[in-house]
């Protein structure tokens, strides 16, 4: 039957040339096609074009596969089939048609990987445009947030604060700049004597929004543990931070001033990170690391700090491989060690203060009068420090 057709193509085109000669047989397949291809009008894309250059190319390779077969037959005679059996040249055939098959999927694979080419490509512009869209109404809430934030009513003040850690929850990509916005307004001049209806409730809602969202049972959305806090000379009435999660994170409450009943460390792991007390000052009644997990790697850094009759608990504290300066700090309180747990870690201070016995045997504990001059810069157990020195 391949034989047959491909003798009677040959006829019908009236090709010059041995009737029996499948080279000429393949070469009338070969225009037979380019004949039918070219009486259509296509208005195709590029990649038809190039598709059907691609098919054209494999029938005239299988059109050349089956006169190299040819040569190789009847060689070194004239390329004639005169005389070589029909099982033979029906061969010949079925080897020219097998390449044309391999080239065609070898097309196939082509337009294939075309596909997934600009499937791909269509897939990355539609998520570079929803992120271009996201991006967009970020911006708007974060501007209308902000301006409610300013707002001269609490009540808006209110909704401004929830909605910027609303926002922060949504926005990964700007977290720590939502979070760095409420730290920011923590840090802004506050009298409480003086402030208006409602100011002190703003500042205690957005304390205990950063805290809930550093909590590991928390509700909230999502974790800010990690963010770097800056509450640098913020007015703290009686901060919870209880059960926080501060690994990681580089937290700062230099020159901060610490009101109100209790100031909660209770629980806290502060694990790989820093936290800064310096020239802090502690006017509430009650500073607790109780229970607290400290270490390793950390570090509490109060030098220079101020401390009133209070009570500076560490009960049931785990310290491991971590440093506590008390360097030139002022503690007019007593500091509840009963329970706690310290090993291979350092506490620094100055040398008109006794440290707790429980310190002294278990600790390495430094003593210094002018620890810049004479020691250089307490060792950061190769953490990451974060504004080492606290600014004028």
């Amino acid at each position: 039957m391949i034989l047959a057709t491909a003798r009677s193509l040959h006829s019908v085109l009236g090709l010059g040339g041995s009737a029996g000669d499948p080279k000429l047989a393949a070469v009338s397949l070969v225009h037979c096609g380019a004949q039918m291809t070219s009486t259509r009008k296509f208005n195709k894309p590029p990649l038809f074009v190039a598709i059907s250059a691609t098919l054209l190319i494999a029938l005239a390779m299988a059109a050349a596969a089956a006169v190299a077969a040819v040569w190789a037959v009847t060689w070194p005679r004239s390329p004639s089939l005169a005389g070589v059996p029909d099982s033979q040249i029906v061969s010949l055939l079925q080897l020219s048609l097998a390449t044309a098959a391999f080239m065609g999927g070898v097309v196939a694979l082509t337009v294939a990987y075309r596909k997934q080419l600009l499937a791909e490509a269509a897939h990355e512009l539609a998520l570079a445009q929803e992120s271009r869209e996201d991006t967009r109404v970020f911006n708007e809430r974060f501007g209308s947030a902000t301006v409610q934030l300013g707002h001269e009513k609490s009540a808006v003040r209110l909704a401004g604060v929830y909605a910027i850690a609303g926002l922060a929850d949504d926005w990964l990509a700007q977290r720590q700049t939502c979070v760095d916005v409420l730290c920011a307004y923590l840090r802004m001049p506050y009298n409480p004597a003086d402030s208006p209806p409602g100011g002190a409730e703003v500042r205690r809602t957005i304390i205990r929004s950063i805290a809930d969202h550093l909590r590991p049972d928390s509700l909230t959305s999502a974790s800010w543990a990690g963010l770097t806090l800056n509450f640098t000379g913020a007015l703290l009435d009686s901060p919870n931070f209880v059960n926080a999660d501060f690994r990681g994170a580089a937290v700062l409450f230099d020159r901060a001033i610490f009101i109100g009943r209790r100031a909660s460390f209770y629980r806290a792991r502060v694990e790989g990170s820093t936290l800064f007390f310096r020239h802090a000052k502690f006017e509430c009644n009650d500073l607790s690391f109780e229970a607290a997990t400290i270490g390793p790697k950390a570090i509490l850094n109060f030098e220079g700090s101020e401390f009133g009759p209070i009570a500076f608990r560490f009960t049931d504290a785990k310290i491991r491989d971590s440093r506590i300066s008390l360097i030139e700090a002022q503690l007019r309180c007593t500091v509840d060690t009963s329970r706690m747990e310290i090993s291979d870690s350092v506490f620094a201070h100055s040398t008109d203060w006794r440290p707790p016995p429980l310190i002294s045997s278990y600790a390495a504990v430094e003593s210094h009068d002018d620890p810049w001059r004479e020691y250089g810069p307490p060792r950061n157990m190769g953490h990451r420090v974060l504004n080492p020195e606290p600014a004028e």
